[in-house]
């Protein structure tokens, strides 16, 4: 898979939890934007092979600019949020090309 500049055609925000504490003083986790960015977003379809065996994990990749902030498995529990509010959790960042893009996989929260 070539990847261009073009295709990213999707505004999706990276989310991570930060604890504070509410107006109360008790602590909470809230989901903060790290990062907004274009992405081209992939969506996976699961598939099964003769045996049964599901073959595809991710609902979900999406390719965007490489930032270290995100890169060597910083963002494995953060969530994507796509244009349809629609929420990802991470499960794995994989570096496309050196420093260039990031491809992040992610299954649908529920």
């Amino acid at each position: 898979m070539k990847i261009e500049l073009g295709n990213f055609k999707n505004k999706i925000k990276i989310l991570q939890k930060i604890k504070t504490k509410d107006s109360l003083g008790s602590p909470v986790e809230v989901d903060q934007v790290l990062k907004t960015c274009w992405a081209q977003q992939i969506d996976v379809a699961g598939s099964e092979d003769e045996e049964g065996k599901v073959r595809a994990i991710y609902d979900s990749a999406f390719i965007i600019k490489y930032d270290i902030r995100l890169a060597n498995g910083k963002a494995i529990g953060m969530l994507v949020k796509d244009e349809a509010e629609r929420e990802f959790s991470i499960e794995s960042i994989i570096e496309v090309e050196f420093r260039k893009f990031l491809r992040i996989n992610a299954v649908k929260s529920e």
